[in-house]
């Protein structure tokens, strides 16, 4: 992604690159969080062939 970034903003350097994406992480973590309380709920599984409860 950095490398993408780079094309339309040639002096950009890793720190900032990073600096500009950490905004978006606690939203990011907090929708995963969400879905997958949902999911949990409502009893569906997470993916097809998994579980949401580890197997005894």
């Amino acid at each position: 992604m950095h490398g993408e970034a780079k094309k339309y903003e040639p002096d950009l350097q890793l720190g900032t690159f990073v600096g500009r994406c950490l905004p978006f992480v606690p939203a990011f973590a907090l929708v995963w969080v969400l879905v997958l309380t949902a999911f949990y709920l409502l009893g569906l599984p997470p993916g097809p062939g998994a579980e949401i409860h580890l197997p005894q």
